[in-house]
């Protein structure tokens, strides 16, 4: 099967998607042992040094006003920090243990107490069910040791150059799919799309084309010959035309017959030599003027030649300055 031009778009657009949409791996700016080592040292924190790791961690990653509150009488926010429009209240648990429910109620009440936008629950360890089934409802965010990774591995600066990164990719993402379809859609309606083969309609008129031009060619190639002959019988070179643009070819000239016609009249379309002989060799017996009547005794006697009766004897003329009169 040949494969034309835009079948090859619509392949290198397919292959460019299938390409986007393989997972990639991101960027980190730590060695996977330096972001364990980290997380190691973080575990042996206590939990005052844990909440201002934390403050630390989040002003590192474009968390603005941080601020760590008092042990006590928080209301169970143990980090208060805004981050772009949004106003955030964290709270920190450093565990060993998967964290409970208990921690999402505390940091929902100390969301409207500080009439925060956000809420979140920190922690080196992850959640259990029901913390992450509560936290659905109540629209509380939960970082666990995963996202603890990230932030470490991540600043801000480069968490702004991967969101772009992102988002270009989805742009290409959504493009090139788009693009897809459009082939897809136009290789179903039109068969001859992606091959680039011209329909049969295509074809036909092409063949015609070439018809006329080899008709013309065949039609100019008389002409030039039709030429050589005017030099002959009237002293002088008529110009020839160049182009076959607007030319008609005429009908080809026909055979000599085995019975002779007579009394034909022919009609001179242009001056020309009578010859005493059917050669442009022979010697030349008078002139038979443009629109001059004239009578054929034998048209055709040989190819391009007529017999004719000028001034009382036989003589010959050129079948190419001669037509039959109907």
């Amino acid at each position: 099967m040949e494969i034309g031009f835009f079948g090859l778009c619509c392949i290198g657009t397919f292959l460019g998607c299938v390409i986007l949409f393989i997972p990639r791996e991101k960027k980190n700016l730590f060695r996977r042992e330096d972001v364990l080592l980290e997380l190691d040292n973080i575990d042996n924190l206590d939990g005052i040094s844990f909440e201002h790791y934390t403050g630390k961690l989040l002003r590192k990653n474009g968390f603005k006003n941080v601020r760590v509150t008092k042990g006590s009488g928080d209301f169970g926010a143990d980090v208060i920090c805004g981050y772009g429009d949004a106003t955030y209240v964290v709270q920190c648990k450093n565990y060993r243990s998967n964290v409970g429910p208990k921690a999402v109620q505390e940091i929902y009440t100390a969301k409207k107490y500080y009439r925060a936008t956000n809420a979140a629950v920190l922690t080196n360890s992850y959640f259990t069910a029901s913390a992450i089934k509560l936290a659905k409802t109540t629209n509380v965010e939960l970082w666990d040791r995963r996202k603890l990774a990230e932030l470490i591995t991540m600043t801000e600066e480069e968490r702004k150059k991967q969101a772009k990164e992102d988002a270009f990719i989805h742009f290409m993402r959504v493009y090139l799919g788009g693009l897809s379809v459009l082939f897809l859609i136009l290789s179903l309606m039109f068969p001859d799309f992606l091959t680039g083969k011209s329909s049969d309609a295509e074809k036909t008129s092409s063949a015609r084309s070439l018809s006329f031009n080899s008709e013309s060619n065949d039609y100019w190639s008389d002409s030039a010959e039709m030429n050589s002959m005017l030099a002959d019988d009237t002293g002088s070179t008529p110009a020839v035309k160049q182009s076959p643009t607007l030319a008609l070819k005429e009908d080809p000239l026909p055979t000599a017959t085995d019975e002779p016609l007579q009394n034909m009249i022919g009609i001179m379309r242009k001056t020309a030599n009578v010859r005493e002989e059917p050669s442009t060799e022979s010697k030349i017996v008078g002139k038979a003027m443009q629109d001059e009547k004239i009578i054929i005794t034998k048209p055709f006697i040989i190819e391009k030649w007529h017999q004719v009766m000028f001034n009382g004897e036989i003589c010959y003329i050129s079948a190419n300055y001669c037509i039959l009169q109907e």
